[in-house]
């Protein structure tokens, strides 16, 4: 069983744990999330039937990978608590740590930070490398590219500039991609 080889951690700054569920549901019973968010599902037989025997599968997932909520938590929480985690689960199996996603984040707009938005994202991935050497861990992230992302004053699609942040940004993202390995 693979489950008690490797533990994993899934820390999500997007979704709770009860939406990523109903989106895995929703991919393995084919039922559109909107009829098991709205319960509508109880009204067709098919539906039901599909949802049932899809349950196990989704559980098996759901007990084999932790998933952790964390929306808009600064980098030095996060590494709390993936040490905590860790700690928690101290055994002989592997531990995998998947964080979704890097991003600047509030610690790049607060007033008086004068940092490069480059600069704010390789931080926290050297928090990220740092803490995977120091537990003996596998960390894996994703960043967002958004060059050519930005709009304009007026609001309008045309409008889309590149600024030095965009760009120093997708560089810097460019950069990990291509050198970095967690």
């Amino acid at each position: 069983d693979i489950g008690d080889k490797v533990q994993s951690l899934y820390i999500d700054t997007e979704l709770s744990t009860k939406k990523v569920q109903y989106r895995m549901l929703s991919a393995i019973s084919g039922v559109n999330e909107y009829f098991i968010r709205t319960k509508k599902w109880k009204r067709n037989e098919e539906m039901v039937k599909a949802l049932r025997e899809s349950w196990p599968k989704v559980n098996l997932y759901t007990n084999l990978i932790s998933h952790l909520y964390v929306a808009n938590t600064p980098m030095e929480d996060i590494i709390s608590i993936i040490r905590r985690w860790v700690r928690k689960n101290n055994n002989d199996s592997k531990k995998i740590v998947f964080y979704d996603y890097l991003k600047l984040g509030d610690e790049f707009h607060k007033v008086g930070n004068n940092m490069r938005p480059d600069l704010v994202l390789g931080r926290k991935v050297d928090m990220l490398k740092k803490i995977a050497e120091e537990l003996n861990i596998v960390i894996c992230s994703a960043a967002q590219n958004n060059r050519s992302g930005e709009v304009g004053r007026s609001g309008r699609a045309g409008d889309r500039r590149d600024d030095g942040a965009v760009i120093g940004q997708t560089d810097q993202i460019a950069q990990f991609a291509s050198n970095i390995y967690l």
